[in-house]
């Protein structure tokens, strides 16, 4: 059982330290790494990885060869939040301008968005803890995980939306076009998780054709940002 817990760990921790790396990468775009990439590629995987928490469902009932992929959701939602934290970290203190609380007062809009997010993030690991799970039972510890884990995405979205979303206008406008924004391919993604989240309660049959379709025009939109 530990065996298998650490393992699980170590693959969702891959998944992570690639999507942070990724996004690094691009971001530096030959500069040299610094604190303010990293928080990018933290802030761009949390993200991703909470997406991929909320898509593993409902593949995994429409297509089964996602169905051994189930059983990372957990860790790869634990690392989703510790992601966060580091970030948030950053954006408080070492990135800060005008100290801890800067940047709640200069970008409201956008930072208690996140700040929230966060904190549903926190909330739902709390609830996670054995004895919590015991006193809440499992249907409401259920409950609990699967509306705080969508409510966390899509504050976390609205927070990546509402602050990156002028930059994302300009680069659109601008001719040549420089490698894309990251925050912008972290929201075509989250658009996908959107549209797949979407499609389910439509009927199985109808969803099956519908989420290939959703993938091509993803695909279409990375073509795009890549190659205009």
């Amino acid at each position: 059982m530990l065996k298998e817990s650490l393992r699980q760990y170590l693959i969702a921790f891959l998944i992570a330290l690639g999507l942070v790396t990724g996004v690094v990468t691009l971001a530096a775009a030959g500069k040299p790494v610094s604190l303010r990439f990293l928080n990018l590629g933290l802030a761009s995987g949390s993200i991703t990885l909470l997406g991929l928490v909320l898509l593993l469902g409902p593949l995994s009932r429409l297509y089964a060869r996602f169905d051994r992929w189930l059983v990372f959701r957990k860790e790869l939602g634990v690392l989703a939040f510790w992601l966060a934290a580091v970030h948030l970290y950053l954006v408080m203190f070492p990135l800060a301008r005008s100290g801890p609380l800067g940047v709640f007062k200069s970008r409201p809009l956008s930072a208690y968005p996140g700040l929230a997010s966060f904190i549903v993030m926190a909330l739902l690991m709390l609830v996670s803890i054995n004895w919590v799970v015991n006193a809440l039972g499992k249907k409401r510890w259920w409950q609990f995980q699967y509306w705080g884990a969508r409510l966390a995405f899509i504050l976390a979205v609205t927070h990546l939306t509402v602050l990156r979303f002028s930059a994302w206008k300009t680069w659109l406008a601008s001719s040549p076009k420089p490698l894309p924004p990251t925050g912008l391919i972290t929201a075509v993604f989250a658009a996908w998780v959107i549209l797949v989240r979407l499609s389910e309660p439509l009927g199985q049959n109808l969803a099956r054709k519908l989420v290939p379709l959703w993938t091509i025009f993803t695909l279409a939109t990375y073509a795009y940002l890549f190659l205009a």
